[in-house]
């Protein structure tokens, strides 16, 4: 029992025993109707909260339990009345960490055997991971006299995407092997180019069997494929701590604008990072749509490496990852690119993607260029989002070392950036 059931409770066995001390005392019939009064007024009243807790069912249903930034999460709650008695009056207290998740309500009388529902659509506004619940059911009696609480511990997790935005163009090369050159190199994906056939393996798919050899020969035969002339496509995210400024999560009186088809930009706390991750998101996924192969590395808290690979299995892996990687990285771009270079093939296209103001990562990048890698920036002016220095030396030595670069400022559309007609700087 709480401390206030216990301070009422007291307050009311004492004025209950003073009632019936004045009517055993005086023996009017008035004395006696309002001893019967109270009496009956504290055993109704704790039995209506105590039975208003019990009986029930508490069921929540997320559909979709893996969002992006900007889309809608829906929960359904029911509560059913499990007992031949009604309850008279129930609040929903809530304790998800999601942003903006809004459950706590109060259900109305509740008739025996009946269930009550509601929806809750919260707009995902911030990438990460988040619990809803537990939740705490509340009953009390009409005069307040006494409240049960009843705790649900049952937990839900859902995973926020960062925002992504759907791009239309990005200066990607297409095969820059002359004359259409197979590259020699086996792959476990399907490509257009079959290298052969060999013995059939558990697992494999029944699209890859040959079944014209698997018929002369008597056994199943399955292709193998090589390499296409299409070079990957590699996304380096800069994660260093020093590297982004500005507000990492939104307020709690965000205005309902924000969400009205009127709002330009992404939808994104103002802060550079977080416009970074976006950018990976957005790129990855136009890259993947151009079905070409991906590859990522950054370098946070840890090396993180995804090797190159298609498909939208492959871009689930890419965002589970910008889901939950945060700015702090020790290791700055410029070593980030000269420890790394090894790993990136001629021909292959490399994205970088970074709010460093400086100029050290220029060179590193330019000697990337300089081994027959194709490299393109995405730059962060975090002079738009705090107080640092906007990137004027770093955009002129790019532009120098014929890199094509891109830049985005705070609020800027990403769609708005890549565009067929010319670079921005």
């Amino acid at each position: 029992m709480n401390a206030q059931n216990k301070r009422h409770g007291t307050v009311l066995f004492v004025i209950t025993l003073l009632t019936w001390a004045f009517a055993l005392n005086t023996g009017r019939r008035l004395a006696y109707q309002l001893a019967y009064t109270v009496t009956a007024l504290g055993i109704a009243s704790f039995g209506i909260a105590w039975i208003g807790i019990r009986g029930l069912r508490v069921i929540r249903y997320t559909p979709h339990r893996r969002v992006r930034v900007g889309q809608i999460i829906e929960e359904q709650i029911s509560i059913t009345n499990r007992w031949i008695l009604p309850k008279l009056w129930l609040e929903v207290q809530d304790f998800s960490t999601l942003p903006g998740h809004y459950v706590g309500h109060v259900v109305p009388a509740l008739r025996p055997k009946r269930t009550y529902r509601w929806y809750v659509r919260t707009v995902a506004l911030e990438r990460g991971t988040f619990q809803l619940g537990p939740m705490v059911l509340r009953s009390s009696d009409p005069f307040g006299l006494f409240s049960f609480t009843r705790v649900l511990p049952q937990t839900q997790t859902v995973l926020v995407y960062p925002y992504v935005a759907l791009l239309s163009y990005l200066p990607l090369p297409h095969g820059r092997l002359s004359g259409g050159e197979l590259i020699q190199e086996r792959t476990p994906h399907l490509t257009t180019n079959v290298a052969g056939v060999r013995e059939y393996q558990p697992g494999d798919a029944l699209n890859r069997i040959h079944w014209r050899t698997t018929a002369r020969v008597g056994r199943l035969m399955s292709k193998e494929f090589e390499r296409d002339p299409l070079a990957d496509v590699w996304i380096v995210l800069d994660m260093h701590r020093d590297v982004y400024v500005g507000q990492r999560h939104f307020d709690a009186g965000l205005p309902l604008s924000i969400f009205s088809s009127r709002h330009k930009g992404p939808l994104l706390p103002p802060h550079s990072g977080e416009y970074a991750i976006a950018l990976a998101a957005s790129v990855a996924a136009y890259v993947l749509r151009q079905k070409r192969s991906l590859g990522f590395l950054t370098m946070a808290d840890k090396r993180y490496v995804i090797p190159p690979d298609r498909g939208t299995r492959h871009l689930d892996k890419v965002l589970d990852l910008l889901a939950l990687l945060e700015p702090e990285g020790t290791v700055p771009l410029d070593r980030l690119l000269l420890s790394e270079m090894s790993m990136f093939g001629r021909h292959t296209t490399l994205v970088v993607i970074t709010g460093n103001w400086t100029e050290f990562w220029v060179a590193p990048l330019a000697e990337i260029k300089r081994r027959g890698i194709v490299p393109l920036a995405i730059l962060v002016d975090g002079s738009t989002f705090g107080s640092v220095p906007p990137p004027t030396k770093a955009l002129h030595l790019l532009a120098r070392q014929d890199i094509s670069t891109f830049v985005i400022r705070n609020r800027e559309p990403f769609e708005q950036i890549f565009r067929p007609q010319g670079v921005r700087a």
